[in-house]
């Protein structure tokens, strides 16, 4: 199995995947998971706000700080947070969300496949 160089396009769609993977985490994951993928965790809200965590202040940072890095920071990032998303959320839930973009993620990499999830020959 080999890692596939990715294409602007494959960005878009495998940060799009994994980004609505992480929307739907506990909001207390959210920021931990951004962290632990290399979002600087100093540049994003905890969210805190009359007694509860608060989503939409996280999300959004998470939002502009990809929006504002290079396509190669992005590449190198993409992998980190799909593994940090499959810690909380499991493997097989991160290869569902992004099979729909041609791969699956295995060994810390993103691996094309067929539409069926079969890595062709």
């Amino acid at each position: 199995m080999t890692n596939a160089a990715l294409t602007d396009e494959s960005i878009d769609c495998l940060f799009g995947s994994l980004r609505r993977l992480l929307e739907e985490q506990r909001s207390g994951a959210i920021r931990g998971i951004a962290g632990d993928a290399g979002f600087p965790l100093g540049l994003i809200p905890d969210g805190m706000a009359g007694g509860g965590t608060q989503r939409a202040p996280i999300l959004s940072a998470i939002d502009g700080l990809w929006g504002s890095w290079d396509p190669g920071r992005c590449e190198r990032t993409l992998p980190r947070f799909a593994e940090a998303l499959a810690r909380q959320a499991g493997i097989g839930e991160v290869n569902s969300r992004i099979l729909k973009c041609g791969f699956i993620f295995s060994n810390g990499g993103f691996v094309p496949v067929n539409a069926a999830g079969e890595i062709p020959p």
